[in-house]
C-alpha cells in the first residue's frame, strides 16, 4: 500500500447496520480506482466505534477487548493485543515525587472487563 490513497473503516455496531459481514476494510481513494474495496476482513463480533487508523504496514482496531493489527496489503489478521489483562502501568507516587512501574496488571478502563 506504500503511498496509495485509501481509507480504512470498519463494519459493524451495536446500531444494526447494513453493510456484512461485520470486519474492517481498506477501500481506495486513488484517482480513476475512488471506492473499490481493496480488501474486506469478516470479524466477528465486531465494534467499530472508534477512529480506524493505518499506515503503509498496518491496520489497526479494536475488538473484544483487544488491539488488533492487520496487514495492510491483505486485511490478513497478524495479531491481537489484550488490552485489559498483562499490562504494564507506571503510577506517580506524589509523595516520594517517583514513579512506580507494575508489570503484568489486569486494568479495568472504559468498557473493559
Amino acid at each position: 500500500m506504500d503511498g496509495k490513497l485509501a481509507v480504512s473503516h470498519g463494519r459493524g455496531g451495536p446500531h444494526g447496520p447494513l453493510e456484512k459481514p461485520y470486519g474492517q476494510s481498506l477501500t481506495s481513494l486513488a484517482p480513476g480506482h475512488e471506492g473499490t474495496t481493496l480488501w474486506s476482513t469478516p470479524l466477528e463480533p465486531y465494534d467499530p466505534s472508534f477512529a480506524s487508523h493505518w499506515n503503509k504496514k498496518y491496520v489497526f482496531g479494536f475488538r473484544n477487548g483487544h488491539h488488533i493489527v492487520l496487514d495492510a496489503d491483505s486485511g490478513k489478521l497478524l495479531r491481537e493485543q489484550p488490552l485489559y489483562t498483562g499490562a504494564t502501568v507506571c503510577k506517580f507516587n506524589p509523595q516520594d515525587g517517583k514513579w512506580i512501574k507494575q508489570t503484568n496488571v489486569a486494568v479495568k478502563a472504559g468498557k473493559g472487563l
